[in-house]
């Protein structure tokens, strides 16, 4: 999945562009792993911009994309999510890759404490 926004920076005279590439080996169906992901990656994307830059991106700004999908061996709970800046200007693209992080899918069981 794919989750983006562009907004126009009239500082440096150029349009911007965050992205954020997640990941995910989950099994169930294709719809609902799409509406679960898109549902828990929105605000999670919207967290690290604010977090990394200290701009709040509204929910009307972000556009979602989907890929096709591959089959793989084993689920995970943990969604992998590459980050990258992109600048235009004219007709260019320029990108800038930024650090990588992991977003869980699921809740982590809660342990409980043994009674005595």
């Amino acid at each position: 999945m794919t989750i983006g926004t562009r907004w126009y920076d009239e500082t440096a005279g150029k349009a911007r562009l965050y992205e954020g590439h997640f990941k995910a080996a989950r099994q169930g169906s294709v719809h609902t792993v799409r509406q679960n992901l898109a549902n828990k990656g929105v605000p999670f994307f919207q967290r690290m911009i604010l977090k990394r830059y200290g701009k709040w991106i509204p929910k009307s700004k972000i556009r979602i994309g989907f890929e096709r999908e591959q089959p793989v061996a084993k689920a995970s709970p943990e969604v992998d999510v590459q980050f990258r800046d992109m600048e235009f200007r004219g007709k260019r693209y320029t990108a800038y890759p930024r650090p990588s992080s992991i977003m869980r899918y699921v809740r982590r069981r809660r342990k409980h404490a043994r009674r005595r």
